[in-house]
């Protein structure tokens, strides 16, 4: 789905998946349906597929410029984000997917119009989302604004980690535990400033007595490469706030 923050409109389709194929089918249908001569800015998280080759292609094509392949991420993330060209797109930081204002105007979708349903198909359920569109942009739609300062963020996030391992939460996988090792070490990195003394100390010493829960959702991963990215995060949050 795509929202414009300025009237508030969405734009979205029902698919049975999110590959690089459905973005360039459904991002070209939605580049159509604006001025042919208008500068276009997305907003866009960090998942492989917004910064595939095929579609820094679509977008090439669309802006009328030339697109030579380049073969990492980094380079692709960097040629969409550059302003010599019709259609840019900016991506949030890494684990800051809820910055896309997308994200708020799902949750509106979620409470207003599909709470307590019951959807007896998928086919069912795309037409209840669809009609649901339609009914908002006719109805319902306002200009988003964002108002949040993130004053306080840096701390809500380092203390909703500590109570995670403080009471061993059974839900956590191995590529969770990695990802939050990650932005530990970003925040610790970056931010430190921006969290009480106490709450790293606390993650200190719950990443010492809790070793044996955080080994038990590592060990009993079966790949192996997913291990070592857990250890080497693990080992590089330790080294930093040491």
């Amino acid at each position: 789905a795509f929202l414009r923050p300025r009237t508030g409109e969405v734009f979205g389709r029902c698919t049975p998946n999110h590959n690089t194929q459905t973005l360039v089918r459904i991002f070209k249908e939605h580049v159509c349906t604006l001025p042919s001569d208008a500068s276009l800015h997305y907003i866009m998280d960090n998942l492989n597929t917004h910064f595939h080759n095929d579609f820094c292609k679509t977008v090439a094509d669309l802006s009328n410029v030339t697109y030579v392949q380049l073969k990492t991420g980094e380079e692709r993330r960097q040629w969409l984000q550059s302003d010599n060209k019709r259609i840019v797109i900016h991506f949030v930081p890494f684990h800051g997917s809820w910055l896309n204002m997308i994200e708020i105007w799902f949750g509106i979708l979620s409470k207003r119009f599909l709470k307590h349903q019951a959807f007896p198909s998928e086919l069912f359920l795309a037409e209840t989302i669809l009609k649901s569109i339609d009914i908002w942009n006719d109805v319902f739609a306002h200009p988003f604004t964002w108002k949040y300062t993130g004053k306080g963020l840096h701390e809500k996030v380092i203390s909703r980690f500590n109570t995670q391992l403080l009471i061993e939460n059974k839900q956590m996988g191995i590529q969770f535990l990695t990802k939050q090792f990650l932005l530990m070490f970003n925040i610790a990195h970056i931010y430190p400033g921006k969290v009480q003394t106490r709450e790293w100390k606390q993650l200190c010493d719950l990443l010492v007595e809790k070793r044996d829960y955080l080994n038990s959702i590592i060990d009993v991963c079966e790949k192996e490469r997913l291990k070592i990215k857990a250890l080497q995060a693990f080992d590089q949050l330790n080294a930093i706030l040491i």
